[in-house]
């Protein structure tokens, strides 16, 4: 974070109010919805702009938050143990142990933050649809203004061509 730029980004009053909250609590549809954004989703948006990103990172280095800080608590995270658990009675049942399901997490987080993941595969799915349309239909069309006669000429001509040369 350090070298970041001191100037500070213009933000609108919900902008800040929405930086604030989400540095509160880093839940991005809970800080849109407390910002006073209608849509709770658009603090997906808000965090894709580099102005929010930059207001982000100068408050948190405000408050003291700097990257040696994070990747010292990434490090403490990657060494998390569970204490020893006693009985009763007093009775040492388990020793102080490896947390591996938080060092996992802590893991996982270093991991998004590097880039280390491959991209989402996006698979795209093209569909077609064919719409029938008849002598009512077209009537229709041009007694609302739909469309207008030159247009249905086009269709009809576009119709004849596809019934000549089936795919």
């Amino acid at each position: 974070m350090a070298g970041h730029k001191k100037n500070l980004p213009v933000l609108n009053r919900r902008e800040k109010k929405f930086v604030k909250n989400y540095i509160k609590n880093p839940k991005v549809c809970e800080a849109a919805s407390k910002a006073g954004y209608p849509h709770p989703n658009y603090g997906s948006v808000l965090l894709a702009k580099p102005k929010i990103q930059q207001a982000i990172l100068m408050e948190l280095e405000r408050q003291g938050i700097t990257d040696e800080e994070v990747v010292r608590k990434l490090k403490e995270g990657l060494d998390a143990t569970l204490p020893e658990r006693r009985s009763p009675k007093g009775i040492v049942v388990q020793d102080e142990h490896p947390d591996y399901y938080v060092r996992s997490l802590y893991l996982d987080k270093i991991f998004k933050i590097r880039g280390d993941y491959a991209p989402e595969k996006k698979e795209e799915v093209s569909k077609s649809l064919q719409i029938v349309i008849d002598a009512d239909m077209v009537k229709a069309l041009l007694d609302t203004g739909a469309i207008a006669p030159n247009e249905i000429v086009e269709l009809t001509n576009g119709r004849q061509k596809e019934q000549q040369n089936p795919q």
